[in-house]
């Protein structure tokens, strides 16, 4: 039997895509771009930093402990990263408002 919310033409999907926490301004948008590719870059930085400063051990216990490590500082980075970048484009968003939209 086919959902409710969901013609019989539609593809049926397991996970419907939730509209409310879609970002919905251009601003929002911006955000989510730009924090995935900052995000990104910044976790293949940390891990690149720690897989040059580690020795490569044969034990298997090191191995795993070095691969979480890189996991748990490439998630603190990406995290600061975004952070950073969200209150950019904030501040370049209110400077835009405040200075140059009503001057146009």
């Amino acid at each position: 039997m086919c959902p409710t919310h969901r013609r019989i033409s539609e593809p049926y999907n397991e996970t419907p895509t939730d509209w409310t926490t879609m970002p919905k301004t251009k601003t929002e948008i911006a955000k989510s771009v730009v924090g995935f590719i900052v995000g990104f870059g910044a976790s293949r930085i940390a891990k690149a930093i720690i897989d040059k400063n580690t020795d490569e051990e044969e034990r298997l216990h090191n191995r795993a402990a070095v691969a979480s490590a890189e996991l748990v500082v490439g998630f603190m980075a990406a995290d600061a990263a975004r952070k950073y970048t969200d209150a950019k484009i904030d501040e370049a968003v209110n400077w835009w408002e405040t200075e140059v939209k009503p001057r146009l």
